[in-house]
């Protein structure tokens, strides 16, 4: 008789370039299934965590101590990011590139800081058509994965991405968890790609999480 593992199960990492985009770097990508994944025939959530090289495995750790405890379902949780073992300026570069519009991404409010004119963005767009349109389907045909239920969760610029993906993009997600995203940069563009959503929408259809929260998005 064989009983179902206490933990999660974490794959090897990944490292997956995209497609569609020469971005000129590979991703990191890493994957924990939910206790007793192999022993079920079930489809299952998905969270998605930005950053992952830093938040994969504390993601992974909460995701498995809410099921557990009955806080949420069991799910599926994928990072996505860049190696945080090497040096740390080619890893905010390459965050900076991924998770924002604008190439320009200076906080007003400051001014003329060179730390900040120095990093550009100018992807974001590219890499959320890479996480929903290539990566995703490749990990659902090796993975059980619901896919009326991925959430899309991030820190900071991840926060910030996450904040884009669901007004430029909001049906791809079931839902979006935005922790401290720093709006202020980029001259505020946020609030101007979230008037344009308004000026043509009357309402979003996304569900919206804070840190603290019940994971309602995954069930």
């Amino acid at each position: 008789m064989t009983t179902a593992p206490m933990t999660h199960s974490i794959e090897p990492i990944r490292k997956v370039r995209a497609k569609s985009f020469d971005f000129g770097y590979d991703y990191e990508v890493q994957i924990a299934l939910p206790i007793g994944y192999d022993e079920s025939d079930t489809d299952y959530p998905v969270l998605w965590v930005m950053d992952g090289g830093l938040y994969f495995h504390l993601a992974a750790s909460v995701a498995q101590l809410l099921a557990q405890g009955g806080r949420s379902p069991h799910f599926i949780v994928v990072g996505v990011g860049h190696d945080r073992r090497g040096p740390v300026q080619p890893w905010i570069e390459r965050r900076m590139v991924d998770f924002f519009p604008m190439e320009d991404v200076a906080i007003d409010s400051i001014g003329n800081v060179e730390y900040w004119t120095a990093l550009q963005g100018g992807r974001a767009k590219e890499f959320l058509s890479f996480l929903v349109d290539e990566l995703r389907p490749a990990l659902a045909a090796e993975f059980r994965m619901r896919s009326d239920r991925h959430t899309l969760s991030g820190t900071s610029g991840g926060g910030y991405f996450a904040t884009y993906a669901m007004l430029t993009r909001p049906d791809t997600f079931a839902g979006y968890l935005a922790a401290s995203p720093p709006f202020n940069l980029g001259h505020g563009g946020i609030f101007e790609i979230e008037s344009d959503y308004a000026a043509t929408h009357a309402d979003l259809e996304a569900k919206v999480n804070r840190p603290g929260f019940r994971a309602h998005s995954l069930s």
